[in-house]
């Protein structure tokens, strides 16, 4: 199932039940109680009985427009449709007069937010018709079987399987009545509905979602696993017969084709080394495109070998396929290492008032990936050869492995290794979401902050920032590394309160305040909510 828009009903859906008396409406334009009121009126044999009676009905659904108010947590769930870019509709047998005017009692919605609006105006039959249906997808551009018809009464179900669309009743807390065919959905009330559209809508480019991880995973009672899986985690460890621990890391490049063995190791190696591990071993699956030759899949596994080899890694085995799937290569690596149990770091050992150590610059990987993956995308945008080429020599600063082991005293000194450091990062690949500093399940880490911590901006990596709103849209996924401007300022969650400091990053690093010339005491004073 997939849902790419979806339809609602009105009355009673997105405003709160009740509003309209039926059996008021009934007595009051001639129909006998439990007779569907349009049906009826369109029995009525004289002209200007059904005039009159569509004028009672105008006037009556008039008057409860304008006391009509949302309901409970529907405009909540209109904006995250949007935000996730689905179509919106709305499908009803009232009339659009009366649906623009109850719109207005929305705080955050207009009736300009949906794609379409069908009323008993239009000229389609009126539901359990699928015709309104039918014409909605049509105008919002996506097939019948993609659209998701939410409603409270039967003929909103009815009329979503006729049209072939995937149905949602909504009870608003009563029971549910009989159907001849159930919907594939039945909710108490429309909060419900979010989980639903985050399951079955389609997923934008990049990582997945933490909350559909943290579902994922759940918790792991294995006692072996030292580090299980987890939002956030980048290895796990295992406990071993003895006092080793085997670290375990696994992730896909899918992009610098023309380096993609170099990167399969080093971003594997990188988050190997901030567990304190040394690598052992690496084992990779190859996927390449229909058409590539015997002298390109040589060329990526020969890389392989050598940058393998470079990082104390043996390349002891793997897959290899040219799959009709894929349509540039794919290399899936994953790393194995070893520690003792005494010096593995654990990023969860974080603690209020640790100190917090940048070493190089922040999304060295992701300049590099745009300089190489973009060249002619960046020119016309602006940059110069010479940015671009500044942008493709940073690739050597993106292994970390070499910076962590003289920090922590060397490879074989490891007792010196944990006793300097509570966790570790690597921040080469720009994954400070908002420039956070986080733990494990993706949250800024509470008591982390640091007024006399200054972080140093690489003027590289800033030059590849310029715009960068425009820039990852334009550029797509890669640039998702560059977004939020990570290098502005990081949030810290004082304990002390609910709001975060912001720790403002010098761009020297000689002890000046920020551009406006505040001091440093003076910015860390600084507070701003959440």
């Amino acid at each position: 199932m997939r849902i790419k828009a979806v339809l609602f009903d009105f009355d009673g859906t997105l405003t709160e039940p009740g509003t309209l008396d039926y059996s008021a409406i009934r007595d009051a334009i001639g129909c006998s109680q439990g007779s569907p009121i349009l049906e009826c009126i369109a029995r009525m044999r004289s002209r200007a009985r059904r005039a009159k009676a569509l004028r009672i009905l105008d006037e009556i659904e008039w008057k409860a427009s304008r006391l009509s108010r949302p309901n409970a947590g529907a405009e909540e769930l209109l904006r995250l449709l949007l935000s996730r870019n689905l179509k919106i509709g709305i499908i009803s047998r009232n009339s659009l007069s009366s649906i623009r005017r109850a719109l207005r009692n929305f705080r955050h919605i207009r009736a300009s937010d949906f794609s379409v609006i069908m009323t008993r105006d239009d000229p389609q039959l009126p539901k359990p018709s699928p015709e309104g249906i039918l014409a909605a997808a049509v105008k919002m551009g996506v097939p019948a079987e993609q659209v998701l018809v939410v409603g409270d009464f039967v003929f909103d179900i009815e009329a979503g399987q006729n049209a072939g669309a995937h149905t949602a009743f909504l009870t608003n807390g009563s029971a549910s009545p009989a159907f001849r065919h159930p919907p594939d959905f039945t909710t108490r009330n429309l909060e419900e509905l979010q989980d639903i559209v985050r399951l079955h809508s389609p997923l934008r480019n990049g990582k997945l979602p933490n909350e559909l991880l943290a579902r994922f995973l759940g918790e792991c009672v294995d006692p072996s696993l030292l580090i299980p899986p987890g939002v956030g985690e980048d290895v796990a460890a295992i406990q071993l017969d003895g006092e080793d621990v085997l670290v375990l890391k696994s992730d896909p490049v899918t992009f610098a084709t023309d380096a993609i063995g170099y990167y399969a190791v080093v971003i594997n190696v990188n988050d190997l080394a901030t567990s304190g591990a040394a690598p052992r071993w690496l084992l990779t699956t190859l996927l390449f495109p229909a058409e590539t030759s015997a002298a390109q899949a040589a060329q990526v596994m020969k890389e392989l070998r050598e940058v393998a080899l470079q990082h104390g890694l043996l390349l002891c085995g793997g897959h290899t396929e040219i799959p009709d799937a894929v349509t540039r290569p794919v290399v899936v690596a994953q790393a194995a290492g070893t520690v003792p149990r005494t010096n593995l770091v654990d990023k969860r050992g974080m603690r209020g008032g640790n100190k917090i150590l940048l070493t190089k610059g922040m999304a060295v990987e992701g300049t590099c990936i745009i300089a190489r993956e973009f060249p002619q995308k960046l020119r016309r945008m602006g940059m110069s050869a010479r940015e671009i080429g500044s942008g493709n020599r940073e690739m050597p600063a993106i292994s970390v492995r070499s910076r962590h082991q003289h920090f922590e005293g060397g490879a074989d000194r490891g007792p010196v290794r944990k006793s300097y450091s509570h966790a570790r990062r690597d921040r080469r690949r720009g994954s400070h979401r908002a420039g956070r500093i986080e733990r494990r399940g993706g949250a800024p880490h509470p008591g982390l902050r640091g007024p006399h911590s200054r972080f140093e901006r690489n003027p590289k990596d800033m030059q590849f920032l310029k715009d960068e709103s425009t820039r990852s849209d334009r550029l797509g996924q890669p640039a998702d590394m560059l977004r939020a401007r990570p290098l502005r300022r990081a949030h810290a969650l004082d304990p002390r309160s609910r709001y975060s400091r912001n720790l403002y990053w010098g761009g020297s690093g000689q002890g000046r305040g920020d551009r406006s010339g505040r001091s440093e005491e003076r910015q860390a004073r600084r507070i701003a909510p959440l």
